[in-house]
């Protein structure tokens, strides 16, 4: 039995550790058998975010738990989270101390207790780390653990572009192999789709190149429905200047340490000299409303932010907690522990994606979706420190129901399909096709929709107009031909069909809500979920009630 797990970030790896019972405390005979005939191949050319990822909420403080924090979990997705899934991340964070002991992974520890950060929407200290290279050390050592397991096999240097579904179940996938610089194609009985999230389509983000829309337009084309695109998290601190460092996120629980936000004039403007105001420590979407609006009313900085004083927080504090920030700036020339630095939002996290069951099946047989590119985890927000969290509950939580399906398959072998049977849609669109400067064009006349008019403050005309020019830019790429590139016009084929989809998602939710905020938004009920799918006729956008996003979608593609 083969399984393609479409990813190498945290979500991939950790899916790769639930098939092979890396992980697994008691292995049934049965689990065992089917090890032994279990392919698992790991296709990415980069780990997206994980690598980056500080810590992640554990309900560990002695005040804390798991019921806490589930309620501020469904609280900071202002009631839009599915409540399976939320249930699940929560109570799922209780099984990753076996899981990182497994691992050989501690904890970092102060005075006998665990070292917790307050993450903004949290009530208590809650996110746990090894660290200042939490993800990057947990993903390396699963890593290493992966490449010894039989039957495991990692494709670097490779992008999944396409998935092959044939009577609504999972055949396979075509991939660009760089190396190679050549189209090539992969059987599967299961797909696991684990490549992150889209904030990378926008020109200026935390996201690096690999975090883009294929995954999403992957699984529209295939006729899996989405949910919520429209809810992208600008994060509230991104590095702006030294240019070195521009699209680098900044920790904001330093924010509950002494740091503070001061304007060009060098003037708090979350809290006055009097007292009033909110101060830095509210949630991420008003916080990023906030200083966006502080930036449009002329008080920005000299490169159009606003100044992360984290000078209160203290030298020593600095060094021992957020080491990995002092040498990042002090490499590019600049003592954060003495001055501060230039930040401004930038999309950060796409909330919105797959809908999923909680097991993470899509309505599509053999397909399961896992991390970031799932929907409906999170609601209109997210609040700090879940984000790394979702991609190790849920990717470990698909690989072990992934194995416990096809254990209860039938025997087969899948059938190794030649490449040409199935990518020859695509080699025959190599006859005509755009030169790369105009690829290069279009993506930037993309990003600038993007920057314009999917921000963190929308209205319904600039909306309108964007949905219209996206889908027209998708079909004139659609319908070209690959030419002498196929794999930029692949990757922007897909990256367009992305972001017609969010706009599609914004344009359709009139009110404004957590991390959607509309210039002209409604008044009235918020509490639904936008649901979009390529029907027969094109695409379709409806309203799916509280609570039943993927109930009324799983089982129906």
């Amino acid at each position: 039995m083969k399984v393609l797990i479409i990813g190498t970030g945290l979500t991939g790896l950790m899916a790769a550790a639930g098939l092979t019972g890396l992980l697994s405390e008691n292995t049934s005979h049965t689990g065992e058998q089917e090890k032994k005939r279990l392919q698992v191949e790991l296709i990415g050319d980069g780990g997206g975010a994980s690598p980056f990822v500080h810590g992640f909420n554990m309900p560990l403080h002695e005040n804390d738990s798991v019921e806490t924090f589930l309620e501020d979990t469904i609280a900071g997705g202002y009631g839009l989270s599915e409540p399976d899934l939320a249930l699940s991340l929560c109570y799922g964070s209780l099984g990753l101390l076996k899981d990182l002991e497994k691992l050989g992974i501690s904890l970092e520890k102060q005075a006998g207790s665990y070292s917790l950060l307050k993450p903004l929407g949290s009530s208590w200290p809650r996110v746990a780390g090894t660290g200042n290279h939490t993800g990057a050390q947990i993903m390396n050592r699963l890593r290493n653990l992966l490449m010894n397991q039989e039957g495991v096999r990692f494709t670097p240097d490779s992008r999944v572009l396409r998935l092959h579904v044939e009577d609504n179940r999972a055949r396979g996938v075509i991939l660009w192999n760089r190396h190679l610089k050549k189209l090539q194609y992969r059987s599967a009985d299961c797909i696991l789709m684990a490549s992150g999230g889209f904030c990378g389509i926008y020109p200026f983000s935390t996201n690096p190149v690999d975090s883009a829309g294929d995954g999403i337009a992957m699984a529209y084309e295939a006729g899996i429905p989405l949910m919520d695109m429209e809810f992208v998290q600008f994060e509230p601190s991104v590095a702006l200047y030294p240019e070195s460092l521009k699209g680098k996120s900044v920790i904001t629980t330093m924010f509950f340490e002494g740091a503070v936000l001061r304007n060009s004039k060098m003037e708090r403007f979350l809290k006055k000299e009097d007292g009033s105001g909110p101060g830095e420590c509210i949630n991420k979407d008003i916080l990023s409303k906030v200083i966006y609006e502080e930036i449009q009313k002329g008080n920005g900085t000299r490169h159009g932010g606003i100044y992360f004083d984290a000078t209160g927080v203290g030298k020593k504090r600095l060094e021992e907690k957020y080491g990995s920030y002092v040498e990042r700036y002090r490499q590019a020339g600049m003592d954060i522990t003495r001055e501060p630095f230039e930040i401004a939002p930038g999309p950060h996290t796409s909330l919105g994606g797959i809908v999923i069951s909680p097991e993470g099946r899509t309505c599509v047989e053999g397909i399961w979706a896992a991390g970031e590119i799932a929907g409906g985890i999170h609601g209109a927000n997210r609040i700090g420190g879940n984000a790394g969290l979702e991609t190790l509950v849920f990717g470990k939580r698909a690989g072990e129901n992934i194995l416990r399906y096809l254990e209860e398959q039938e025997e087969q072998t899948c059938r190794e399909i030649e490449y040409d049977e199935v990518a020859i849609t695509v080699e025959k669109e190599s006859i005509k096709g755009f030169s790369l400067k105009t690829l290069c064009d279009l993506r930037r006349d993309m990003e600038d929709i993007l920057q314009k008019e999917l921000s963190i403050i929308r209205n319904g005309t600039g909306l309108a107009a964007a949905a219209y020019r996206l889908d027209a830019m998708a079909e004139e790429v659609k319908g070209a031909g690959c030419g002498e590139y196929p794999f930029e016009k692949l990757r922007l084929e897909n990256d367009l069909i992305c972001a017609s989809l969010l706009a599609h998602g914004a344009k359709e939710r009139t009110e404004s809500i957590g991390c959607h905020n509309r210039s002209d938004g409604e008044t009235g009920d918020s509490q639904y979920h936008v649901i979009i799918k390529k029907g027969r006729k094109g695409m379709e956008v409806n309203r799916s009630g509280e609570g039943q996003g993927y109930r009324n979608e799983k089982d129906n593609c």
